[in-house]
């Protein structure tokens, strides 16, 4: 896993307006899971990808 991506919930928690710590983690853990899944991408891909082969959420 990549430093800067690691779990922080105080951080999480900040950027966030949240109620609860469980709704923090779950958050943290989500972004987390979706940077893991951009760089397998990109490392697939070689880092480049051609137009209209990534769909926008």
């Amino acid at each position: 896993m990549r430093e800067r991506y690691r779990l922080n919930p105080p951080d999480a928690e900040e950027n966030q307006a949240t109620p609860t710590e469980a709704e923090v983690v779950r958050i943290s853990v989500e972004r987390t899971a979706d940077m893991e899944a951009f760089w397998r991408l990109m490392k697939r891909t070689r880092r480049t990808l051609k137009p209209g082969s990534v769909k926008i959420p």
